[in-house]
């Protein structure tokens, strides 16, 4: 768990008698979408942070990941990675391309605001900064990142090197 930005996260709510912003790693998403409401209380975050510990405690990270992918929400009433391989590709989730996963990934945490459908500036930026991470971590060759950068700038209908003069809708 990311306890700086967490710890962060605790003293601003503290601070404010609320809590205003999420800090949350992705085990505990996976927690809150399993077990818990979506309230903003200190409350339900103490609930989060035990269930998150005990999901870490009993299953591997790969396990935690799978599980997330197949809860988390992917638009208006699609969860769950395989209908949303499907709802915004067409295809199977074993299907996808770089890019597509790019963009299915870079639609988080925000589904609803980042579809590849609303023209989002920051769902662009962001699928490309994944990307580029993969190329990072060597996960693709330099021949795929090519590919996909150039497939994103496709799949979000913007010509190849044209970032939109739209305004960010996440402030990047």
């Amino acid at each position: 768990m990311d306890t700086v930005e967490l710890a962060r996260a605790v003293g601003q709510a503290v601070e404010e008698g609320k809590l205003g912003r999420g800090a949350s790693t992705l085990t505990q998403q996976l927690a809150k979408n399993l077990w818990l409401s979506t309230d903003c209380s200190l409350l339900r975050k103490a609930k989060e942070l035990m269930l998150a510990h005990r999901l870490e405690e009993a299953l591997t990270k790969q396990r935690i990941l799978a599980l997330y992918l197949n809860v988390v929400e992917w638009g208006n009433g699609v969860y769950g990675i395989e209908a949303g391989a499907r709802e915004h590709f067409g295809v199977s989730a074993s299907q996808l391309s770089v890019a597509q996963g790019a963009v299915l990934a870079s639609m988080l945490p925000s589904p609803r605001k980042r579809s590849p459908r609303s023209g989002s500036r920051a769902l662009l930026k962001h699928s490309h900064r994944v990307v580029d991470a993969l190329k990072i971590y060597r996960c693709i060759s330099a021949a795929q990142v090519e590919e996909a950068h150039a497939e994103v700038d496709r799949l979000l209908g913007r010509a190849s090197g044209d970032t939109g003069g739209d305004a960010d809708d996440d402030g990047r």
